[in-house]
């Protein structure tokens, strides 16, 4: 599971200079990812509270990917492809914890995932600075 989310951040497939592609199929694949392990997920959370093994392995899957994905946003800046309105590692959390509860409503409700990947992205495009595809 803890593989699960790096993964999500690997887009096969997806050109890495286009920055709004893999914003979009990172998002999906982290919003899926979440949702699908969502059970598991809230109980390593609760047990995490009381043991500290657990908490360092729930503290490892909240933040790899959240310093991965910090590290991405710093080189596209860097590259001048994203104008980052705030620090990366703020953002990345921002978007982290978006995705977070987009996945929960999608574990809900499996319908919602086209709209929450969508909304998720948006938002993201947004924090990049590089603006948003058009609502559809």
């Amino acid at each position: 599971m803890r593989d699960a989310f790096l993964a999500a951040q690997d887009v096969p497939g997806v050109d890495t200079d286009d920055v709004a592609a893999v914003a979009e199929a990172s998002t999906a694949a982290f919003i899926a990812a979440y949702a699908r392990h969502l059970p598991l997920l809230v109980l390593l959370e609760q047990q995490a509270r009381a043991d500290a093994e657990v908490r360092a392995l729930w503290d490892e899957i909240r933040e790899r990917p959240v310093r991965r994905a910090a590290r991405y946003v710093r080189r596209v800046a860097g590259q001048g492809r994203a104008r980052p309105v705030v620090d990366p590692l703020t953002l990345s959390r921002a978007v982290g914890g978006m995705s977070v509860e987009f996945a929960r409503l999608v574990a809900e409700r499996p319908a919602a995932y086209d709209a929450a990947v969508r909304d998720v992205t948006a938002m993201y495009l947004h924090l990049l600075g590089i603006g948003a595809p058009p609502q559809q």
